[in-house]
């Protein structure tokens, strides 16, 4: 066994979800280590990691409990042998965009740095970005570890949101910002489509689909 995985929840969980976590657990006989959130999704984050780094198993794989993926997906992200990877998760948006992103600037509020999404990207390439959303996380035990070293251990060390002002580092940017200081980068995997679960499920469109032109208003 060498993948585990973990997903956090507010008690109701969709039921398309966990279809994907019993398949996994059925033919793969993988651990799920669940966690409850509430409004603590980075405390809860952090504990599902905790309980994963206790459990000796090599790679963790973070699925966010609106996601769904096929029994190809963690395969797939393991092949690249990258120690943090995650598949491509879209965002609801006219047109849907994917939610990963590159570093543009080095200011900002606590040295975070301005982010912005990438849309330059062919299907089933491995890109390197450096943030992605945390709902298809498929990371190596290492790293969570190297980013442990630089934490102290009363600070969440791996999950953590922090405010400035009316400004928010959301738990997933804080996770690749870390990482990145570790000197790990992140990747995102094209190839491997997860669906977003919202009011449609949404996935990669092929490269060369276009939005309509929008009629301009006044």
């Amino acid at each position: 066994m060498t993948v585990a995985i973990g997903y956090v929840h507010g008690e109701l969980v969709h039921a398309r979800f966990m279809d994907c976590v019993v398949r996994e657990a059925r033919q793969n006989n993988v651990v799920v280590i669940e966690e409850g959130s509430g409004p603590h999704i980075a405390m809860a984050r952090n504990t599902v990691v905790q309980k994963f780094l206790a459990t000796g198993i090599e790679w963790l794989y973070m699925a966010d409990t609106d996601t769904m993926w096929d029994s190809r997906t963690i395969p797939k992200l393991l092949s690249n042998n990258k120690a943090a990877v995650s598949g491509l998760v879209m965002q609801v948006g006219e047109p849907p965009f994917p939610l990963m992103f590159r570093r543009i600037a080095d200011f900002g509020f606590k040295g975070a740095g301005v982010f912005q999404q990438i849309h330059d990207y062919t299907n089933g390439e491995l890109l390197q970005v450096d943030a992605v959303g945390a709902g298809s996380l498929l990371v190596h035990r290492d790293a969570f570890l190297a980013i442990a070293k630089q934490m102290p251990r009363f600070v969440a060390q791996w999950f953590e949101q922090e405010s400035v002002g009316d400004n928010l580092i959301t738990e997933d940017f804080t996770f690749c910002i870390r990482l990145a200081k570790a000197g790990i980068p992140m990747y995102v995997d094209t190839g491997a489509t997860i669906g977003h679960l919202k009011t449609v499920v949404l996935r990669a469109l092929p490269r060369a689909w276009q939005p309509l032109p929008r009629p301009g208003l006044g």
